[in-house]
């Protein structure tokens, strides 16, 4: 016990200063906390409307889903050709003529 009384004793001055800053940092604190809810609460709004946006957005994509499969075949039906000219291009240096019929059938061909 004598051994802590001269610890005690020998940083008085530095347990004292710890203890007169306490009432300082408890104030911060609690003004950090009054901000941060200040400003989550100026923020929920915001966060609740994209949360109602992505619902609805989700929403109508699958309502549409016929329709984003149709595009996102002819988004597949352009990229296979773009790359099939660019194949036929590359490998015979030759021009390449892309035919539609009615019926929305490719035919592609090679011209020397």
């Amino acid at each position: 016990m004598t051994d802590i009384r001269a610890i005690v004793k020998d940083n008085k001055a530095n347990i004292t200063e710890i203890l007169n800053a306490v009432p300082e940092i408890t104030r911060n604190v609690g003004g950090i906390s009054g901000e941060a809810n200040h400003m989550l609460s100026a923020l929920r709004p915001t966060v609740d409307n994209v949360a109602e946006t992505t619902e609805s957005v989700t929403k109508t994509l699958k309502e549409n889903n016929p329709v984003n499969e149709a595009i996102t075949g002819a988004y597949k039906t352009v990229n296979n050709l773009n790359k099939l000219v660019d194949s036929a291009t590359k490998k015979n240096k030759n021009s390449v003529t892309i035919d539609f019929d009615k019926k929305h059938n490719v035919t592609v061909k090679t011209e020397e």
